[in-house]
């Protein structure tokens, strides 16, 4: 396996010292602050040089980090109290690869449901600085905005969501009706007067095509 590849010495003795820092960091978790503003400073500068000594394997070290990360968030899904010891490791892949939108995607949203509003924000920010031509991350940032309550959050999501809007018109039609439905939501939620006639329908208009695309496939698999 590729994985299995990627474990040489180095990487090991890297992975090593990543896990080390990882004990560290979850030892710390509920009070760790995850986001751009900095948390224990000893906890951030220890990580941002670690991603500095592994060099070239960083990307690796990410990756394989990410294997894990994938995992054990699919297994334990919705048990709040398991997940929240993962979410250093997606600080840690982040410092490592900068440019993985699913680890600033997924840690973004699981801040938010341990209800660290502020840190998810500022998650999700750092994640589309460095990803600025993500569609991903800007539509993300804008559904944490979303999620959350207050003047800020309004206009954090109709800016974001509308920046989203118009990276997407080109893009996966999956995202896109994510998209639009949480854009048209936004309107509803804050009782936004101006929403604009054509969402409504362009959302009807996806749902049905990917009815359409899901029976053609459907249908394709049988004659085969």
């Amino acid at each position: 396996m590729v994985v299995e590849r990627l474990l040489e010495p180095r990487l090991a003795i890297a992975l090593a010292v990543l896990l080390l820092l990882a004990a560290g960091l979850l030892s710390n978790s509920a009070g760790l602050d995850i986001g751009q503003a900095g948390g224990p400073r000893a906890a951030v500068r220890s990580g941002q040089v670690l991603a500095q000594m592994l060099g070239g394997v960083r990307s690796a070290a990410a990756a394989y980090i990410w294997i894990k990360l994938d995992t054990d968030h699919d297994t334990f899904y919705g048990d709040l109290r398991k997940e929240a010891p993962l979410i250093p490791l997606f600080r840690v892949a982040t410092w490592l690869d900068p440019k993985m939108e699913r680890a600033y995607y997924v840690g973004g949203y699981m801040l938010w449901q341990q209800g660290r509003l502020r840190e998810s924000i500022e998650f999700a920010s750092e994640g589309v600085a460095n990803n600025p031509k993500s569609a991903l991350l800007v539509f993300n940032l804008g559904q944490l905005y979303f999620l959350q309550e207050g003047r800020t959050a309004k206009e954090g999501a109709l800016r974001h969501l509308w920046q989203a809007e118009e990276m997407t018109r080109k893009a996966d039609i999956g995202l896109r009706l994510q998209v639009l439905t949480t854009l048209s939501a936004t309107y509803a939620k804050w009782k936004i007067e101006g929403e604009p006639a054509w969402l409504d329908r362009e959302i009807q208009s996806l749902r049905e095509r990917i009815a359409r695309e899901r029976r053609q496939g459907q249908s394709g698999e049988l004659e085969h």
